[in-house]
């Protein structure tokens, strides 16, 4: 209780699961460590999932990266880290 919280999760496919998988556990991490009431909870990420659909390309194309970002603002992220953004508009989701 009231402690800061770093969550780190591959975010990427793995030999251990896919990337579906792994968004899934974080957001269930996350969500565990906001109803023990964590102070503030960051996730450290290599990769964000689905950062390559960042943009449409077609008429009721989704965005799937927008929707990944409001996923991690719901489930209780305070800040996330990030070693590789596909592009720099991802930014503007959060």
């Amino acid at each position: 209780r009231q402690r800061d919280v770093f969550v780190v999760q591959t975010g990427g496919y793995s030999a251990t699961g896919t990337v579906n998988d792994h968004l899934m556990e974080l957001l269930i991490l996350v969500d565990a460590c906001r109803r023990a009431a964590a102070s503030s909870i960051t996730v450290v990420m290599p990769c964000f999932p689905y950062g390559r659909q960042d943009k449409k390309d077609r008429p009721r194309a989704p965005l799937s990266a927008r929707l990944v970002a409001n996923l991690l603002e719901t489930s209780g992220t305070t800040r996330l880290m990030l070693c590789d953004l596909h592009a720099a508009q991802i930014q503007g989701f959060f």
